[in-house]
């Protein structure tokens, strides 16, 4: 059986109504939040220094300290305390080059061709979004479907502040009250 429009519209001002329900208590819920982030502010902060000036004077003994964590049988890179990781441990580097096309052709006329093939890429293919504004007549002939052009259904509330806000409540679900 087939919907009429007075039913469709009528189901739409419910979801309309339902979902500004949702997003008034959203909205609560987030000025609320808001209100306890203000009381908290400058202890939050006065934490978070406090927090720092740790990290800083660990840092400083850490780096006075090195032999403590030399990898040896009795002395490990690292430990952790208290769910802290403190140590050392080999930072993995990163490759920097100025001119690409330079180092390919180095790596060319230096290894291997075999090796060569492992150390360049080489990636040709069609650019997606620049295919999306050519006719269909056209794509046809480059082999390029365009699948999904139909009617859909679509029900999607205009983003709004409050819609993140909401989005992002409900994506973090708080831990169950005991």
């Amino acid at each position: 059986m087939s919907a009429d429009m007075d039913e469709i519209l009528d189901l739409g001002r419910q979801y309309a109504e339902a979902r500004r329900k949702l997003l008034d208590l959203a909205s609560v819920v987030q000025e609320a939040q808001r209100q306890v982030l203000a009381a908290q502010w400058d202890y939050l902060i006065r934490l978070r220094d406090e927090a720092k000036t740790c990290e800083d004077a660990l840092q400083d003994a850490l780096q006075r300290a090195p032999a403590l964590f030399s990898g040896g049988k009795d002395t490990p890179r690292t430990r952790t305390v208290d769910g802290v990781k403190i140590g050392y441990q080999k930072h993995p580097g990163t490759l920097e080059w100025g001119d690409a096309a330079q180092v390919v052709a180095a790596i060319r006329k230096h290894m291997p061709e075999a090796e060569a093939a492992c150390l360049i890429r080489v990636k040709e293919e069609p650019i997606r979004q620049a295919l999306k504004g050519l006719p269909v007549k056209t794509l046809a002939r480059l082999g390029v479907r365009l699948t999904e052009d139909d009617d859909q259904i679509v029900i999607k509330p205009v983003n709004t502040d409050m819609e993140k806000v909401l989005k992002a409540m409900l994506s973090d679900e708080p831990e169950e009250q005991a």
